[in-house]
């Protein structure tokens, strides 16, 4: 058999990294307006802490492919794994709304047990 690497796909982040520039863009302009008060900064707090929960929860999920199984692993600690030789049929979903297409891929095996993949989440993670 062909043996294949062991990738890891993790969540792309760089639409976090978005948030947290507008986030930092919105303080700069809130404090230098003078408009920044107590009631707006606990806010802007909540605000942080939600995006960090999210960051973090992020940084857990990955996909692992290989010569065995598939696998993915999520933040609460959950993983779904399926051994490829369980695997009964396989299925891409493509969608287009008009503005861009939406493709994933599920894997089910015959108890029904399925990995469902949004393949435009998941970056290759670079060694």
């Amino acid at each position: 058999m062909l043996q294949i690497q062991r990738p890891e796909f993790t969540i792309r982040k760089w639409p976090l990294y978005f948030v947290v520039a507008v986030y930092i863009l919105l303080l700069f302009i809130l404090n230098n307006t003078g408009k920044l008060d107590e009631e707006k900064l606990l806010i802007i707090s909540v605000a942080l802490a939600f995006f960090l929960l999210i960051y973090f929860m992020a940084l857990k999920n990955k996909l692992i492919i290989d010569n065995d199984e598939i696998a993915q692993q999520l933040f609460f600690g959950k993983q779904k794994v399926l051994k490829w030789k369980e695997v009964r049929s396989s299925h891409l979903n493509w969608h287009f709304d008009g503005h861009s297409a939406d493709l994933s891929w599920s894997f089910i095996d015959s108890t029904g047990k399925a990995i469902n993949i949004q393949t435009s989440s998941y970056s290759r993670k670079k060694k």
